[in-house]
């Protein structure tokens, strides 16, 4: 009897449980709508970091630019283990944002900035480390100032630059062999830089002869460390975030409330106005360097998260591999208001609605699910993949009571799908 009743009991559970029904969208399956659309796609403070923003990572190189005898500059062993250092510098600064130290009082948010440098080779070079020695006496030098003044030249980049517009190209220069006595002994032996954001290359100074200067001590190891790379990492951080699309924010209006202007005091000084005006920020010239604005963050992951933008070109397209564990889940509703890069699949669940406003590239063999009682608005939207392949579409669920719904406004469009033909808009 005890039995009976445990089958029944069982066959009851199994009876409730509702059956699924799962089919790619097809054009019946749309409702169509038009409404007013608001442009928020380019709205920078959508673009702040937040739990959705993928990594990204900046593809560099560097080059180091020596006489025609290979002087002034570091030798080949010394500006490998150099150029790493620098590079994992500069990531660390970028991994630990700092609070702006202005305004005084401020309560400016401090994100992830979710950037990191990567030494890129060229693609299919064997031996190719992504660093490079030019030995060439009228290329190898930085002059901003007096005669055969060259900062603003694009000469280095036209003959040297490696995988244009691909990879950041970072040209080291040497203070010119007949000023390095003279400036020494004015104080002016620092670090200088300029950037070239439409060519996606920059030009610095001043490292070599910092990196002769002092050493310090790592007091976990007693490790010696190069002063330069430490202290040259946020003026490398400065000039690519020019590249980035930045501006200084000390000289005029960056397009920024939360980067006010300064007096651009490069530390701390009893004097006035440097003794309350102190700036952190990685745009300002200062010795830190090492702040990043929500504001300045949202224009920089904008311009990444733009297909087919310039600097967009520049970034490892990590979004291109599918990666089963990074698929998003929604349980709550979602508004997308940026442009998105997805490594998994995107599964909207029951009772939830996700409203996709703006582009969204999605890897490989993955799919969109609507589950029976969820609903995915697709309001003026881009659904792609941004890679050259497919991916599997937009899967609905229905169960004997519901149905997932999809819901087209504005005309968006879903393609690259492995659907018989994509949907399109009217």
């Amino acid at each position: 009897m005890k039995h009976l009743l445990f089958v029944l009991l069982a066959l009851t559970i199994v009876g409730c449980i509702p059956t699924i029904t799962k089919w790619q969208l097809q054009e019946t399956d749309i409702e169509r709508i038009e409404i007013e659309k608001a442009n928020v796609c380019g709205t920078v403070e959508n673009y702040y970091p937040d739990s959705l923003t993928p990594m990204r990572y900046v593809r560099i190189n560097m080059h180091f630019m020596r006489d025609s005898e290979g002087l002034g500059n570091f030798s080949e062993e010394a500006g490998t283990a150099y150029a790493k250092q620098l590079i994992e510098e500069s990531n660390k600064k970028l991994r630990n944002n700092s609070k702006m130290n202005l305004p005084k009082g401020n309560d400016t948010e401090v994100l992830e900035t979710k950037l990191q440098f990567v030494i890129t080779p060229q693609a299919g070079r064997e031996g190719d480390d992504g660093i490079y020695f030019h030995n060439d006496s009228d290329l190898y030098h930085y002059l901003d100032r007096g005669k055969g003044r060259n900062f603003t030249s694009k000469d280095v980049f036209n003959k040297y630059g490696i995988s244009k517009g691909e990879i950041l190209n970072i040209f080291i220069h040497a203070h010119h062999k007949d000023t390095v006595t003279s400036i020494y002994r004015k104080g002016e032996l620092t670090m200088k830089g300029i950037a070239f954001p439409s060519d996606g290359f920059v030009k610095v100074t001043g490292l070599f002869h910092y990196s002769t200067d002092t050493m310090y001590y790592r007091k976990e190891t007693n490790e010696p460390v190069i002063k330069g790379a430490w202290f040259c990492a946020g003026h490398i951080n400065h000039e690519i975030g020019h590249v980035l699309g930045l501006h200084h924010t000390w000289s005029y209006n960056d397009g920024c409330d939360d980067t006010p202007r300064n007096p651009n005091c490069w530390g701390y000084n009893k004097k006035p106005p440097c003794d309350k005006n102190n700036s952190n920020n990685v745009m300002d010239y200062n010795a830190k360097q090492t702040a990043w604005s929500p504001c300045q963050l949202g224009k920089v992951h904008r311009g990444l998260s733009s297909n087919g933008s310039r600097t967009r070109r520049l970034l490892e397209p990590i979004w291109c591999a599918y990666d089963s564990d990074k698929t998003i889940k929604l349980y709550e509703d979602e508004t997308w208001n940026t442009a998105k890069d997805i490594k998994g699949d995107i599964i909207v669940g029951n009772a939830v609605v996700l409203t996709i406003n703006c582009n969204v590239n999605m890897p490989k063999g993955s799919k969109i699910i609507v589950k029976q009682r969820g609903r995915l608005v697709l309001n003026g939207a881009t659904i792609q993949n941004a890679c050259g392949e497919t991916w599997k579409g937009i899967e609905i669920w229905k169960d004997e009571k519901t149905t997932g719904k999809v819901i087209y406004q504005n005309s968006p469009i879903v393609k690259d799908t492995k659907a018989k033909a994509d949907i399109k808009a009217n």
